[in-house]
């Protein structure tokens, strides 16, 4: 959580919301190949476990999930090199047996013994 602390201070607090949430606009420009939601999450997790973050990112895991047939063929062969899409992380953390539980992965916290 550290790391996402350290992206919301070097950024701009825009506004709040009626949720209680906190918009805050980052230091670094969204750009969809190179600095997205997708890649975002995995420095987070690079910064919290390094060891589990290369095999995470790995491209070749990269189905375009999450893109229509058409955005897949307009894509062409960056699906898998240079796109790597929200649900192809998730596919990839699942299939890593890293963590047991969903609940684990979102909070970094073990589950508590029943």
């Amino acid at each position: 959580m550290e790391h996402f602390k350290g992206l919301t201070d070097t950024g701009s607090k825009q506004r709040d919301d009626s949720r209680g949430f906190t918009q805050f606009k980052l230091k670094e420009d969204y750009e969809a190949l190179t600095r997205n939601c997708t890649t975002v999450c995995l420095s987070g997790i690079a910064a919290g476990t390094p060891s589990l973050s290369p095999g995470l990112a790995d491209p070749k895991g990269s189905k375009g999930r999450g893109l229509s047939g058409l955005e897949k063929a307009l894509a062409g062969g960056a699906v898998g090199r240079d796109i790597f899409m929200p649900a192809d992380l998730q596919s990839n953390i699942e299939s890593a047996n890293a963590y047991k539980q969903k609940e684990e992965f979102r909070t970094g916290l073990p589950l508590p013994k029943e």
